[in-house]
């Protein structure tokens, strides 16, 4: 296998404009609540600044949007470390890669996976933590590891119980899961 190829200005230019348009259009979705994208605009910028990494790799650096999930966190609430990483789904829109990524999962020792698909809603993802029982933290994901807490009531959309049902020797409890409803009813669609 021979060397990477250098990325050209024309690809260093067409990097820099997706990345500063991708990071806006986060910003805008994640903090402001504004979107200025709809998903599929999103998703294909996204997935062209991929491509050009992965034909030129020197593009690809820890600051790129490639290597970050969600977007920054809400400055309308407090911002809180997760206890660990809350990760993002990743986004298949076709037959091929839905197989490759069931494919990966083989790879990485997942054997035989039970799988679940559903339409994509909007939604809001969100980790819980119950200690005795009783809903102590939840957090948005935010960039993954920091959320923004809605403790004491995670939401208003959510239904998630102030109290956990669970044996007396569980001491604490953690879920993650979505907040969400049908775009049609939110006149928005959803972001990882």
């Amino acid at each position: 296998m021979g060397e990477p190829l250098s990325a050209t200005p024309e690809a260093k230019e067409r990097h820099r404009a997706l990345s500063e348009e991708i990071e806006d259009a986060r910003w805008r979705y994640y903090v402001l609540d504004d979107p200025t994208l709809d998903d599929a605009d999103f998703d294909r910028r996204l997935r062209e600044l991929e491509g050009l990494e992965e034909e030129f790799p020197e593009l690809r650096t820890p600051d790129s949007p490639t290597q970050k999930v969600g977007g920054a966190v809400s400055t309308e609430f407090t911002a809180v470390d997760h206890l660990e990483r809350m990760e993002s789904l990743d986004n298949a829109f076709s037959y091929d890669e839905l197989a490759t990524w069931h494919a990966r999962l083989a790879r990485d020792g997942v054997d035989d996976p039970a799988l679940l698909c559903e339409l994509k809603v909007d939604g809001l993802a969100i980790n819980l933590l119950y200690e005795r029982g009783r809903l102590v933290r939840a957090l948005t994901r935010g960039d993954g590891r920091t959320g923004s807490s809605g403790t004491p009531g995670p939401c208003p959309a959510t239904s998630a119980s102030s109290r956990w049902t669970a044996s007396r020797s569980t001491w604490s409890t953690r879920t993650a899961g979505s907040s969400g409803a049908p775009p049609a009813a939110t006149g928005s669609s959803a972001r990882t």
